[in-house]
């Protein structure tokens, strides 16, 4: 028997794809074992210069395709957020894969174990199998923030919709918008759980909003990166505990992530002065001191000084 509502919802954002790498994304969801309306497809088309028409013919789970004018990554999520109605929320980018062989994997935790998340790694490689992944956890989202770097992009993990609540991609923002997302989504997870095993394959397309390589782009995600860091500073005195801990880490990490952009994308001096002092203001330059990665401790070690400043203009590029 159909179910009333689907346990799962996978929303595919797409903009100008090609036909066929849209329709092998939907194929390895296809794949998935599903019981009928136990899955569902929202696929938000973000103003493509050719409407998506996807024959869905044949398939196990319900589709759906939204169109929507064009507003970005942020927007067309927001869009699928408001569309799914499946207990858990899976996002894929339309031009990737999900590797249905070990993907299934990640099922029972949902089914059995009422995850509130499940964080997985992902691939280039389009043949990567796990014989039987193993999950370390549950644990709560803010522990695992507090003691690991994690990863933010939002295809990264599959996560319950009532833990979601209310939260949405801030809109306008889409260079480094999962970097906004993903902390604020783990922070509220009490049960948690990892796997190395590679459950997602990511296509690098010269095409991609990721390989864009113009300086406005490179502008705006040094922009849209020191407002995350602000905002997240922000938040980080409006909490205690634990989940403090877990931002603030995550708030440094992308402070130096930021200035690393600056030397790497600009090698401006003046802009870099610039946002350090903004980041001084609110207490996160000289870097805190904590001792979280290696590369962290020594990027702090090495801007903080103007000798150190140098160098660091020197040798990265």
């Amino acid at each position: 028997m159909p179910v009333s509502s689907p346990l799962l919802t996978f929303i595919v954002t797409a903009y100008n794809l090609p036909d066929s790498l849209l329709k092998a994304c939907l194929d390895s969801i296809a794949q998935l074992s599903f019981e009928k309306g136990e899955a569902e497809v929202v696929v938000v088309d973000d103003g493509s210069d050719n409407p998506v028409d996807i024959e869905t013919n044949g398939w196990n789970y319900n589709l759906r395709i939204i169109h929507r004018a064009n507003g970005g990554p942020s927007a067309a999520r927001n869009t699928g957020l408001a569309a799914a109605r499946g207990e858990y929320i899976q996002f894929v980018d339309g031009d990737d894969l999900i590797l249905w062989q070990n993907y299934t994997g990640c099922l029972p935790l949902l089914r059995s174990h009422k995850a509130d998340m499940v964080v997985f790694s992902f691939s280039r490689r389009k043949s990567m199998s796990c014989r039987k992944p193993r999950f370390s956890g549950p644990v709560k989202g803010c522990f695992y923030m507090a003691r690991h770097n994690i990863r933010a992009a939002v295809w990264g993990y599959v996560f319950s919709r009532k833990m979601a609540r209310e939260l949405r991609f801030i809109e306008g923002v889409d260079h480094g918008e999962d970097e906004d997302f993903t902390p604020r989504l783990m922070i509220r997870a009490k049960q948690l759980y990892v796997t190395s095993c590679p459950c997602y394959f990511y296509r690098m397309r010269e095409e991609s909003i990721t390989k864009q390589t113009n300086q406005q782009h490179r502008n705006l995600l040094i922009h849209d990166t020191e407002a995350t860091v602000l905002r997240f500073r922000c938040i980080c005195n409006s909490l205690t505990g634990m989940e403090r801990e877990a931002m603030e880490r995550r708030t440094a990490q992308l402070a130096m992530d930021c200035l690393y952009l600056i030397i790497r994308l600009t090698h401006s001096r003046k802009t870099f002065k610039e946002v350090a002092a903004r980041f001084c203001s609110v207490g996160l330059f000289p870097l805190p001191d904590r001792h979280y990665t290696w590369k962290y401790r020594l990027f702090r070690l090495l801007s903080a000084s103007a000798i150190g400043r140098r160098l660091l203009f020197s040798f990265i590029r």
